[in-house]
């Protein structure tokens, strides 16, 4: 994929719908974060997304339906605002990695920037599908793009997984007639019922508690674990 230096101007249009779906995000990632008693990071959630370093070079890509980032990956295999924005942002997966010297390791997320990070996955996907937008298209983008592609530390993608597992179920339980491991387990019944901070707060306490991983993991252990998958 080539870059069209016409295609890819910066344009009045182009700069009135990123911030449109910045906002639309936002908005969705603030709901769920107030939901879960988060009212601090879901006023300044994603911010840095109005800095230069991440405006102009995001801004320049965006199309509709599509992060801009996406597109820059396409054409130079890396996203120069999302280098700023991840380093910057803790409810990102690479943000938790350290010691490169030593091989690098992946950290397990603490509890308040894990709940973030399902917010802003929720966020994203609402934002970019719209009234077309399920819990169905919410776990399948998590399992088919991120779960085992991106180098996340097992308690906290197994936390992720339940919380969107559970969603999923709780969404297609009348078809099904199933029960999900958090409504069998946590009893909870509703979106609601999920997305309170003291069930995740237990959720991802028995997660930890029962696998009793080390807090760190070789980053080439997770992908090797990542490929089976």
């Amino acid at each position: 994929m080539e870059e069209n230096k016409n295609e890819y101007k910066i344009t009045l249009n182009k700069i009135i719908l990123h911030i449109k779906t910045i906002l639309i995000h936002k908005y969705w990632v603030a709901k769920y974060c107030f939901k879960c008693d988060l009212i601090w990071r879901g006023i300044v959630h994603d911010l840095s997304k109005f800095s230069i370093t991440e405006f102009i070079p995001n801004v320049k890509y965006v199309e509709q339906g599509i992060s801009p980032v996406e597109v820059q990956l396409k054409l130079f295999g890396y996203a120069p605002g999302f280098i700023h924005h991840k380093g910057h942002n803790d409810h990102h997966f690479p943000y938790w990695s350290t010691g490169f010297s030593e091989g690098c390791y992946i950290v397990r997320f603490p509890l308040d920037p894990a709940i973030e990070c399902i917010c802003d996955i929720i966020g994203a996907s609402r934002a970019y599908n719209g009234k077309n937008w399920t819990p169905k298209i919410l776990l399948d983008y998590w399992t088919e793009k991120i779960k085992y592609k991106e180098a996340i530390h097992p308690d906290t993608r197994d936390f992720i997984d339940t919380v969107f597992t559970g969603l999923y179920d709780i969404w297609n339980y009348t078809e099904t007639g199933g029960v999900s491991h958090l409504l069998n387990i946590y009893t909870c019944h509703s979106y609601n019922d999920i997305f309170n901070h003291n069930t995740l707060s237990k959720v991802y306490d028995d997660i930890i508690r029962k696998n009793e991983r080390n807090m760190k993991i070789k980053l080439s252990d997770i992908l090797s674990n990542n490929s089976i998958h």
